[in-house]
């Protein structure tokens, strides 16, 4: 197995050369009979909890920094709540793809792939972790992002929660006021980045509606509902409710009684030097 795995990273190096005008990375996710936490480059992007099977093709564009660059892949699997042992019918399978969104034609390409998962009789396991495999990425852009930012995990919890909860008021003021202006200026290198990364144009940019189907109404989640979370070796922090991804949940309020839901405002943070603020990065 670990031989296979070494060679297929050296082929995925080897071969994805592939001259794009507007390369897009979607990885493939596929499972059955399990929960599943999957992460790049050192950040949970995607997170699946639902019982039954799940297909999903994951955009992650906006986690690849560099103009040039080999980026991590791992996955990490769980038995849905209520169960002890991840189910012995399980499967899980994962894939990369890249293909030339500026070309409506043009087909996706495999740039790594994980050997099939499967789980026997033989061994009940409570959790599983992949092994983090490579794949080499080519996009047109380049973001400072998060690289030269500081570490975080060894500064003052309570501090950085303190700092967390100032930028979920912020969050419930805007979309209280539905206030598009300040949600751009609050969110502006965030924006910035991962319309760059999705290839948007300026009309489509300025077309994007941050409020649609939101009612003024909501009602922030309790802060003793998350927990803190650090990715990408230490330099991002977030709040995330336990089998979700990181940010700030709002219960929603409609009119109707029988109308209710929760919207997750998607955020990590990042602190460019010691003595700055956090500022939105993701």
């Amino acid at each position: 197995m670990k031989e296979k795995t070494q060679q297929n990273i050296q082929n995925v190096l080897n071969n994805n050369k592939i001259n794009m005008h507007s390369p897009f990375y979607e990885i493939e996710v596929s499972t059955r009979g399990c929960a599943i936490d999957l992460f790049v480059n050192d950040i949970l992007v995607f997170t699946n909890y639902e019982t039954g099977s799940m297909a999903v093709d994951w955009p992650i564009n906006q986690w690849i920094l560099s103009k040039e660059g080999k980026q991590a892949v791992k996955a990490i699997v769980y038995p849905f709540d209520g169960q002890e042992f991840i189910s012995t019918k399980a499967e899980v399978d994962l894939k990369v793809f890249v293909k030339d969104v500026s070309l409506e034609t043009m087909k996706r390409h495999v740039v790594l792939s994980f050997p099939h998962i499967t789980f026997t009789n033989d061994i009940q396991l409570p959790v599983f972790k992949t092994e983090t495999l490579y794949f080499q990425a080519e996009v047109p852009y380049h973001f400072e992002g998060w690289t030269n930012s500081v570490s975080l995990e060894k500064e003052d919890k309570n501090k950085l929660l303190k700092e967390l909860d100032e930028w979920y008021n912020d969050f419930y003021d805007i979309f209280t006021k539905q206030d598009r202006s300040k949600y751009i200026q609050l969110t502006e290198q965030r924006l910035k980045e991962i319309n760059t990364s999705f290839y948007l144009s300026d009309e489509e940019i300025e077309e994007l509606d941050y409020f649609k189907n939101l009612p003024r109404n909501l009602k922030k989640v309790p802060l003793d509902n998350y927990e803190l979370v650090f990715y990408a070796d230490g330099k991002l922090v977030g709040l995330r409710i336990p089998h979700e991804l990181s940010g700030f949940k709002f219960q929603l309020d409609f009119k109707e009684p029988e109308q209710k839901g929760n919207f997750i405002e998607m955020a990590l943070f990042h602190r460019k030097k010691t003595d700055a603020k956090l500022s939105i990065i993701r």
